[in-house]
């Protein structure tokens, strides 16, 4: 049996610690900023929808951004406000390998 066979993909909340983003995504509007020095704050806890992978006994193996370019909340009752349907799912934690997410 081949292995993607037997995986499924549910959209699930998904956090992690990430910096906040300082340049765009678009090519063009980087070009046009010319070359310099970016220097990062520090991280920040964020939530976002992303389809993540299980395997045959239902343990998240990875996940992956629905959409071209995901949507990050700073908190998950914002994120909640715009995709109610997710309220009831677990919120999973991409920095402890898609543990259920503590909030301590």
């Amino acid at each position: 049996m081949n292995k993607t066979e037997i995986m499924k993909y549910l959209t699930r909340v998904v956090t992690f610690m990430a910096h906040p983003r300082l340049l765009s995504n678009n090519p063009q509007e980087i070009l046009e900023q010319g070359s310099r020095v970016v220097t990062h704050s520090e991280p920040t806890r964020v939530f976002t929808v992303r389809k993540v992978a299980y395997d045959d006994s239902m343990t998240p193996l990875y996940c992956n951004p629905t959409y071209g370019e995901e949507t990050r909340f700073n908190s998950v009752e914002s994120l909640l406000e715009s995709h109610p349907g997710l309220a009831d799912k677990p919120i999973l934690d991409k920095d402890k390998s898609l543990k259920i997410f503590d909030n301590e």
